[in-house]
């Protein structure tokens, strides 16, 4: 990857493959790959990974004020990001 100055703007992010998450995250992020992926988005740069709530009691509280809810699971950046 090409070193990148300060104040560049980031690249375009996109709807990433579970797997192609998991892969960055298996690189980048210290406790590996995620389960149960429901939106990955990132770029060359970096991965968000968002799976279901962890927390059952939130989920029953959401579900029952009819809202759906999703969790940040991961974030991860190559080394030397900014």
């Amino acid at each position: 990857m090409p070193k990148h100055k300060h104040f560049l703007k980031s690249p375009p992010v996109y709807i990433l493959d579970k797997r192609v998450a998991n892969e960055m995250l298996t690189q980048w992020h210290y406790l590996g790959p995620v389960r149960g992926i429901i939106l990955a988005l990132g770029h060359s740069e970096g991965v968000l990974v968002f799976t279901n709530l962890r927390s059952r009691n939130l989920e029953k509280k959401f579900t029952k004020m009819d809202l759906k809810s999703i969790e940040l699971a991961r974030m991860a950046a190559y080394p030397d990001h900014k």
